[in-house]
């Protein structure tokens, strides 16, 4: 909430305040309507959207962070939603973290969604340990320690499992409905495949040759070699 509240740009979503519900005695986050919904939500309903838009939108949000020094951390399909006039705004900052506090999360539980985790999150040992074992995802999910990275890297690399989800209409390794499967598969190097020449990504969805190197790009096993968002928004 603290990063949330200072956010200003187009593509974030807005924070408007804090209410204590007396009922439940909960603290809630105030934010705008967004009768659209999420942006796989959007497009099921919405199929003729400009979709390069929208993978835009998403570019400027995640390029407004970055260049102010904050990494979101679990970038998604269903973290970003789309306002009244059709643009994609980014949401859910509860993993987000400013690059200055970054040398004092070393122990600190890493955010994020496994289908869109890049592969150096993964310990490829600890990956076949829990692969053979029977202890379930969720706590899986909740054991993930973070160790130093270069999180904007991590960042771009989910960004372009967004992509993915925009042109294809599908989430990243969706044959696969075991979290633990798809890490094993992350760490083995797999990507999501590539859609078929006659599929509506490329007939109907706005998906080029282009813009599936630039996803595989933002794919790239070593952070170093995938582009930055300001590099990606130049190629947009």
């Amino acid at each position: 909430m603290f990063l949330w509240r200072w956010l200003d740009h187009p593509n974030i979503l807005p924070f408007y305040g804090i209410y204590r519900d007396p009922i439940r005695n909960q603290i809630l986050l105030i934010a705008p309507w967004m009768e659209n919904g999420d942006i796989i939500e959007y497009l099921k309903h919405n199929q003729t959207s400009n979709r390069c838009q929208l993978v835009t939108d998403v570019a400027q949000g995640l390029n407004y962070l970055h260049k102010n020094g904050i990494v979101h951390r679990d970038l998604k399909g269903k973290n970003i939603l789309v306002d009244e006039k059709g643009h994609a705004v980014i949401a859910d900052f509860g993993a987000s973290f400013a690059l200055n506090d970054a040398p004092f999360l070393s122990s600190a539980l890493c955010g994020g969604t496994i289908r869109w985790q890049a592969p150096e999150l993964f310990d490829s040992e600890r990956s076949a340990e829990l692969h053979n074992s029977e202890r379930s995802a969720e706590l899986h999910n909740s054991e993930r320690v973070c160790v130093a990275h270069d999180f904007k890297a991590i960042d771009v690399y989910a960004f372009g499992l967004v992509c993915f989800e925009i042109y294809t209409g599908q989430i990243p390794f969706a044959c696969f409905k075991n979290d633990l499967t798809v890490e094993m598969k992350i760490v083995e190097g797999k990507r999501p495949p590539r859609p078929i020449k006659t599929s509506d990504s490329w007939t109907k969805w706005g998906l080029t040759e282009d813009k599936w190197s630039l996803m595989e790009a933002c794919w790239r096993s070593r952070p170093a070699e995938r582009p930055t968002i300001q590099e990606i928004i130049d190629r947009l």
